[in-house]
């Protein structure tokens, strides 16, 4: 009968937690400053929170290290002969040099239980010597940059290492982040508002004191709102957002297609966020990626962005160049390359192909021709010339009108829309007499001092603007005739308050008090005359133009404060520091509705036009958003000069229908994360905003839950966990509802397992946009598996093994003669709990038969 021996081998896996902990900064123990000996007694069990304070005294002050010594030892003082503490209520302390104190005794290896934040427990105190706070005589201290430095570097190093300082939990009765400022605990102004909003703040999963803690114990944070820009054949240039305090610099990665392989082609210091990829091939898209990387490690990459170089196509010699024209004129667009074969061409306007006809000629050749300029005309023009080897596109040429007319009246269509001044106000009357030779055309006449008439405008006219009136001065013996621009803080004439009037034209009477410039200004009958009511300078003055009979021009125009006043085309006067308000209305007549004697005598009106210049002015930009996936995101711009339109784009495309000045981005994802930009237009031009970036942080999601799960004692047990969202993801594994000391990677590993690690684990995944926990599962712990084979020697000599273990599991069987020299001879997978197998026939005097086991994955 063969001899049977029993084996069983069960395989373990190691595995290791690596510890996030910060360095250990050079601190000044209590011997160091000459601390007081203490015989506080009390202590924590556990320390998951660090509470940042200040002292609130005059220790900002100090001089220097010895000084700041002088500085603890009377804190100490204070805390323990005044306050009754035992020692002092802070466990460690920094001043404005950087220096970092350990205060309470045995902070820097122990958990005492300090006197800090009113409640005590599990918390220690980190306190800035200083008064922080603006209710400081004489205003609140400023921290210094060493200061915050060493603050996050002590925190760093003392809380524990699977400490985060990101997210909150109920302390004192009221919710508090694990690092968070004492007004947080208790009513208190601690640690000044200095303090608090500029470092701490109420984002519990950001902050430059949570992001400066954290990366002092964790690689950097990953940069974002990569940008890839092509700028030539050969050159691709990067920008990107550097969301991390304390990296080393930046690694620079580039691939030719978006999933890759990847090659580190560069690296930049810190606080770089630009990097020019050169050498490049012609052409060619190329995908780009970057992270940051620290003392600590790297940090996840970016968004990857990609750029294509440009192709090799014609070569642009002249490009076609910016103009300003007056309305009615003819434009002519130029273009001159060379390259391969035949030259085509395509004339853009905004980006959209033109087509011959109408005013526009010569859309497919090197000129392009736009005859009687219009409003509408205004725009970015460009031209894309292709050859038989690629295409190139000209740099931009805008087209400016000199001015935009927004309103005008010739009086042929008599005085529709006038109105005359509120009574004993009369209205002007038609007249044939006019400027031009053109037949049947009319102006408007004014035969009395209170003849004077008002019409309304909108939009009002804002930034620099001019008003032409036409006026007929026969040398008669009427004294008072002139145009008006008004402002009114309503809409329109005679709505609210006066603001602003502008007047030009005769005023042959006396003047009044003017100020300024103007106090001491005589009425000269033989020239013209000009007012301004608002501003440093202001009243009626004469213009250096002389009278004389016959049609004359005249003309207002204003830019910002500066009035300037025309006649016939020549200035004839300035006014500097007017009060600037947007234009509403304007008038023609004379005295109007003040009663008076009345003045006969005639004057005539005609041709009165109101234009602008300027293109839309910003003067409020897009700001950039960082928002939660789900949550809207407005972006909105101020504008001014006579806006008419908005054109919101992303990415540099415009977004349908979104043409106000403000565009809300409703339950942003992820895909809506890049630049934001407005181009506002009025009939003079275009504006394009800055891009504004939108940063969408994505809450974590748990794509694959852990599994039930069983395993016998002396195994290894393992649970998974597959999550979603913006990266850095964090973990924290639980058992039965408590937190497993290192257990913060997607994967916990139990080796070993005896019955009390049977339970429920879940797992909590995190990052900066929230918190997600998994499902609780049950692991069960079974018996050890005890394997049972029996050997039946057979009449025809044959061995017969049966055997008997677990289900799903594989069973290897050796043979040696010597027990020591083993032979795999066979593996077996039991389906039911046992199997049968023969070791066939042997003339071997003696054989020894092993079994050992291996789990199914």
């Amino acid at each position: 009968m063969a001899t049977v021996v029993f084996t069983l081998f069960a395989s373990v896996l190691a595995f290791e937690t690596f510890a996030a902990k910060g360095p250990q900064p050079t601190i000044c123990n209590r011997a160091c400053w000459g601390a007081r000996d203490t015989s506080c007694s009390s202590t924590i069990s556990t320390l998951n929170r660090a509470i940042i304070h200040h002292t609130a005294g005059s220790e900002f002050a100090t001089t220097g290290l010895e000084s700041s010594k002088n500085y603890m030892r009377n804190n100490q003082n204070y805390h323990m002969d005044t306050r009754g503490f035992c020692d002092v209520g802070y466990h460690f302390m920094v001043d404005k040099f950087g220096n970092i104190f350990e205060a309470r005794k045995n902070s820097m290896a122990g958990l005492p239980r300090g006197a800090h934040d009113g409640n005590n427990f599990n918390s220690f105190g980190f306190t800035l010597m200083g008064w922080f706070h603006p209710d400081k005589p004489g205003g609140a201290n400023q921290p210094t940059a060493v200061m915050i430095s060493a603050l996050f570097d002590v925190i760093a190093w003392r809380m524990p290492s699977e400490w985060s300082p990101y997210g909150s939990g109920t302390y004192n009765g009221v919710t508090v982040g694990f690092l968070d400022g004492h007004r947080k605990v208790k009513a208190t102004a601690c640690p000044g508002d200095g303090i608090h909003g500029p470092y701490i703040g109420s984002n519990y999963n950001g902050g430059l004191a949570r992001n400066g803690v954290y990366e002092r114990k964790n690689p950097p944070i990953a940069p974002s709102a990569l940008q890839a820009t092509a700028v030539s054949k050969t050159q691709i240039n990067l920008s990107w957002t550097d969301n991390s305090v304390v990296e080393t610099g930046f690694k620079i990665e580039r691939a030719t297609a978006s999933a890759g392989p990847w090659s580190q082609i560069a690296t930049v210091g810190a606080n770089v966020k630009t990097y020019s990829s050169t050498s490049l091939t012609m052409d060619t898209t190329y995908y780009y990626r970057v992270r940051a990387y620290g003392a600590l490690g790297d940090s996840a990459y970016s968004n990857v962005a990609n750029a294509t170089t440009l192709g090799p196509g014609p070569t642009i010699t002249s490009h076609p160049q910016t103009q300003t024209k007056d309305s009615g004129q003819n434009v002519t667009f130029q273009v001159t390359a060379t390259g391969t074969g035949t030259l085509i061409y395509q004339w853009r306007k905004n980006g959209v192909n033109l087509v011959n006809g109408g005013r526009f000629s010569g859309v497919a050749t090197a000129t392009l021709i736009i005859s009687a300029l219009e409003a509408t005309d205004v725009g970015a023009y460009t031209v894309r010339i292709t050859d038989t080897a690629g295409a190139v596109t000209s740099a931009e040429a805008q087209l400016y009108l000199n001015a935009i007319v927004i309103f005008q009246d010739t009086f042929d269509s008599n005085l529709n829309g006038w109105t005359a001044f509120q009574s004993p106000a009369t209205a002007l009357t038609i007249s044939s007499t006019n400027h031009t030779a053109v037949a049947n055309s009319k102006s408007a006449q004014l035969s009395s001092s209170y003849d004077k008439m008002y019409r309304d405008f909108t939009p009002e006219i804002e930034g620099r603007a001019r008003a032409t009136f036409w006026m007929y001065d026969n040398m008669g013996g009427q004294t008072r005739w002139f145009g008006e621009v008004r402002s009114y803080a309503g809409a329109g004439y005679n709505s609210g308050a006066l603001l602003q009037l502008c007047a030009i034209g005769r005023y042959g009477v006396g003047f009044g008090t003017g100020t300024g410039s103007l106090a001491n200004e005589v009425v000269d009958s033989t020239k013209y005359q000009g007012r301004v009511v608002a501003g440093d300078n202001k009243g009626w003055f004469n213009l250096n133009a002389t009278r004389t009979a016959g049609w004359h021009k005249f003309e207002i125009e204003r830019n910002g404060t500066t009035v300037y006043f025309y006649v016939d085309g020549v200035l004839a006067r300035t006014i500097t520091s007017a009060t600037y308000s947007p234009w509403d209305s304007v008038t023609i007549g004379s005295y109007g509705p003040f009663t008076h004697t009345a003045v006969t005598g005639n004057a005539w009106f005609d041709d009165i036009k109101l234009e602008y210049f300027n293109a839309p002015t910003i003067l409020t930009q897009p700001a950039g958003l960082t928002r939660i996936a789900g949550a809207n995101a407005t972006f909105t711009v101020n504008a001014t000069n006579n806006v008419e339109g908005y054109q919101w784009r992303f990415e540099g495309s415009n977004i349908t229908g979104a043409t106000n000045s403000s565009y809300t981005r409703s339950s942003v994802q992820a895909s809506h994360e890049g630049a934001y930009s407005v181009v506002v237009r009025n009939r003079a031009g275009t504006v394009t905003s800055v891009n504004a970036a939108l940063v969408v942080n994505v809450p974590p999601q748990i794509t694959a839950q852990p599994e039930e799960g069983s395993v016998r004692t002396g195994n290894t047990a393992v649970y998974e966990v597959a999550a979603s969202g913006t990266e850095p993801l964090s973990y924290q594994w639980f058992f039965n509802g408590a937190n497993i000391n290192g257990a913060t990677e997607s994967q916990l590993n139990l080796p070993n397992v005896t019955t009390n690690d049977g339970g429920s684990y879940s797992v909590r995944v995190t990052n900066v946009a929230g918190t997600v926990t998994s499902a609780v599962v049950t692991l069960s712990i079974l018996p050890p598996q005890v394997l049972e084979m029996e050997a039946v020697q057979l009449t025809d000599g044959n061995l017969k093994f049966t055997l008997g273990g677990d289900s799903e599991s594989e069973y290897f069987i050796q043979t040696s003669s010597n027990l020591v020299d083993w032979i795999t001879i066979t593996n077996i997978i039991l389906t039911n709990s046992s199997a049968e197998f023969s070791a066939g026939v042997s003339n071997h005097p003696a054989l020894f038969y092993r079994v050992y086991q291996e789990d199914i994955d």
